[in-house]
Parts: C-alpha cells; sequence; structure tokens
C-alpha cells in the first residue's frame, strides 16, 4: 500500500490523457477536483489489487456523456458525496475502496476525490485506455453487472437506476445523463474484491504516473540517453509504435445521444508524405485508416483496426489532443501502443471483439494483447 499525495496528480492526468486515446474528459478539471480533495485530506490509501482483500465492497466511479460540455458545463464538487451518500442508503454498507472504471483523462483522477470521504483506491481500471459504452471494459466481460447505478450532476441531482442488462444500463444511463446536461458522475459495478482482482486491468494508476513523469521530462531524457528526438525517446520508452506523421486537414464533429462523434483528416508530412489517412472517434479514437483508399465507413479496406490505444502527439510538444480538441492544421504524429482488444463499429453501438473474427487486416502483438490472443495477421 502506498498513499497519493496533490503533487501526484498532474503526472497521472497527463499519463492517463494519453492512455485514455482521445477519451475520459478533460483531465484539467478532473486535475482541479483530485487536488482540491487531496488538499483537504492530505493524501489516498492507493491499494494493488492482491492486497485488496476477497470479502471487500468495491465500485467504480467516473464521468459520464460528452466531454466537450465540460467545457461549458463544469464540477462543482458535491457529486461524489452524493453519490456515496445514495450508494449507502440503497445497498445498506460503506464502500470500502474505489477502482477506476477507465484510465482515461478525468476518469483517472475524479475518483481521488472519493479521499474526502476516506475510501482508498484500489491501482487498477476496467480498460487499460477509455471505450464509449458504460459496459465495454474487462468488468462486463468478467460478469460483472453495471447496476445498480447512481448518476449525479451539479445541481444535486441523483438518479439511482436498475435494469435488465448492461445494455439496458448504457442506454437508459446515456438518457439521463442528456437530461442532466450532457455530463454528469456514475458510481456502480459493484463488486467483491475477489471478483476485482480476476476482472480488472492492473497497475493502472501507476503506469499513468510514469508515463506522465516521462512525458515531462522527455527532451532531458532524449538529450541525455541519445535518442534522434524527444519522439524517438516517447515511443521507446512507453512501447509505441509510431503510424503516420501528418497534419490534420479537416475536421467534421457533432455530439449528438450524450457523445462526440467526429472524424479527422490526415495528411502525411515530412517522412509520410504522399500518405493519407483518419480516424473516427466517439468520445475516444476507435479506428485508424491508413493509405490513399482511407474511406468514411468499412465499406472500403481498413488500414489499421485498434488492438491498443491510438494516441496523437503534437510533433514539438508530445502532448495528448481529446477527441474534442482535435483541430485542423496542427501537425501530429500518431502513436499506436497495443495491449487491449480491437473495436469496430456494429450497429447500434460499438462492442468488443476478438482480432482473429475480424475480416480484415489486423496485428496484434505478442505479450501486449487481450490475453489469449497470440501475434498475428487477420485476413
Amino acid at each position: 500500500m502506498r498513499h497519493l499525495v496533490s503533487s501526484d496528480i498532474p503526472d497521472i492526468a497527463l499519463g492517463s490523457s494519453l492512455l485514455g486515446a482521445g477519451g475520459g474528459g478533460d483531465p484539467y478539471v478532473g486535475g482541479l477536483i483530485a487536488r482540491q480533495a487531496l488538499d483537504k485530506a492530505g493524501s489516498v490509501e492507493l491499494y494493488d489489487a492482491d492486497e485488496v482483500p476477497d470479502e471487500w465492497l468495491v465500485a467504480t466511479i467516473g464521468g459520464v456523456g460528452a466531454p466537450s460540455v465540460l467545457a461549458e458545463k463544469g464540477i462543482n464538487g458535491c457529486e461524489i458525496t452524493n453519490l456515496l451518500a445514495a450508494q449507502e442508503e440503497q445497498l445498506g454498507r460503506k464502500l470500502d475502496a474505489i477502482v477506476l472504471s477507465e484510465i482515461g483523462g478525468m476518469n483517472s483522477v475524479i475518483p481521488v476525490a472519493a479521499a474526502i470521504a476516506g475510501i482508498p483506491l484500489v491501482n487498477v481500471d476496467g480498460m487499460g485506455r477509455a471505450f464509449p459504452g458504460l459496459q465495454q471494459d474487462s468488468y462486463n466481460i468478467a460478469g460483472v453487472h453495471t447496476w445498480p447505478m447512481a448518476f449525479a450532476d451539479e445541481k444535486g441531482n441523483v438518479a439511482m437506476l436498475t435494469t435488465v442488462d448492461n445494455d439496458w444500463m448504457e442506454n437508459l444511463g446515456r438518457a439521463t445523463v442528456d437530461a442532466m446536461g450532457g455530463q454528469g458522475i456514475a458510481l456502480g459495478q459493484f463488486m467483491s474484491g475477489e471478483t476485482m482482482k480476476r476482472a480488472a486491468v492492473r497497475d493502472s494508476l501507476t503506469k499513468a504516473k510514469f508515463i506522465g513523469e516521462t512525458i515531462r521530462s522527455i527532451k532531458q531524457i532524449a538529450s541525455d540517453e541519445g535518442y534522434s528526438s524527444p519522439r524517438a525517446a516517447l515511443f521507446d520508452k512507453i512501447g509505441a509504435v509510431g503510424l503516420i506523421e501528418a497534419k490534420i486537414c479537416d475536421v467534421t464533429r457533432e455530439t449528438r445521444g450524450g457523445f462526440n462523434f467526429g472524424r479527422a483528416q490526415l495528411d502525411g508530412i515530412r517522412g509520410s508524405r504522399g500518405h493519407t489517412g483518419a480516424i473516427e472517434f466517439q468520445n475516444e479514437n476507435l479506428i485508424a485508416y491508413l493509405g490513399h483508399d482511407s474511406r468514411p465507413d468499412l465499406s472500403g479496406r481498413l488500414r489499421y483496426v485498434h488492438s491498443g490505444h491510438y494516441r496523437e502527439f503534437e510533433v514539438w510538444q508530445a502532448c495528448h489532443h481529446a477527441g474534442s480538441s482535435v483541430r485542423s492544421g496542427v501537425a501530429y504524429s500518431g502513436g499506436h501502443r497495443p495491449g487491449r482488444p480491437p473495436m469496430v463499429r456494429v450497429r447500434p453501438r460499438l462492442h468488443p471483439i476478438r482480432a482473429d473474427s475480424l475480416r480484415t487486416r489486423v496485428t496484434c502483438h505478442a505479450g501486449r494483447c487481450w490475453p489469449g490472443l497470440q501475434r498475428r495477421t487477420c485476413q
């Protein structure tokens, strides 16, 4: 067991904004809430998964809705207190610990605010990145129910939902958040410590902190260790693979149904000159099309499907851009960090699928794929 303090939050927020693949909410907003809570509480206990007793009751907490809404509709800090009170009334007992729903942006640091209630954190999450849906995580795959789930907003409203399955929680929960103004905080996915150990993605917060520390000092690392550029040093340190170096020449974006949908068109520069590509996002970056025949739908050939994280790094600053803030005319270097199940668009929602069930070209990297996948190229 270790302790997180206020000075740890900036590195966790920076690292998790990269891990979040464009989603998870604005890490700056979440960082402010977390640091305010830690300034009052002093620190929060952080347990590794194996340190958690099997009989503990744990749950996820995090933001739900369209990340762009946070630019106009903030968080006032009462949401977590209200959620914890509603949970205790519903279940008749207090939580023993909080686990992360995803290691992305705001959602990696908002749970720290539970420190104000004296509740420790566990160094795990349910994705290893961020995905759009409440049910799109390893907890769901392990059979954990999302319900009952409570939703709270900055006005003091709290809605407790119980549904027949996890897909219905996504549908009804999203409608509830829409009524709250497009953004809220949710508490749910109650499970025992024993279930959490077999369902969660481990070491999420410490990984985010390491990545944040690396990004913050990457220019010095590149100089001291003889890398050709800060980007080369960053890719090597975090195990990333460069896909394309490009500028964004066009962006389409809309907020619909509690999500930020969009597509960024890429035009290669420098070593990637003459190549084109596109990134589709739904809060998070989901699919990258690379090549001359980049298409706006799945009728064309996919050049790359997520087998992990796809993040953008501004060439000179090596910083991350969320889907809600991607803009035209900025040069980016696209990086991929293998390690999680691919995602494809399957109407009416997005679902995780195994790489070997796709009828397109997908490369999985040994040792970094979802358990059970080996390195292979599927046709």
